[in-house]
């Protein structure tokens, strides 16, 4: 994963592509809206979510993210910090910080 990260960084940094992933509410409880801002609406999504370890707590495949943004249930993540990644059409990788915050 790590290889593919540092391909996919080298990439958005040589294109300088102005493309931004935005999640809210974050801190999150039990779900959190991903929104996918300055790219044209994608055919294919990946989203994962990292915990400070490297290791894949959550992972899902989308056909498209809309304007309007998709919802991400976190009710099987624990409390903690996160990386939140988007990979868009196999090419474009975005990344940002999550919180999860619940009442355990």
């Amino acid at each position: 994963i790590t290889q593919v990260l540092d391909q996919h960084a080298s990439l958005i940094q040589n294109k300088k592509i102005q493309a931004d992933i935005r999640i809210y509410p974050n801190p999150a409880g039990n779900a959190t809206k991903v929104f996918l801002i300055g790219t044209a609406e994608s055919s294919r999504v990946h989203i994962w979510i990292q915990d400070m370890d490297g290791i894949i707590v959550d992972e899902e495949d989308y056909t498209s993210l809309s304007g309007e943004g998709h919802t991400l249930n976190l009710k099987s993540i624990h409390s903690g910090n996160y990386h939140l990644y988007a990979l868009l059409d196999g090419s474009v990788l975005l990344k940002t910080k999550l919180q999860v915050l619940k009442n355990e």
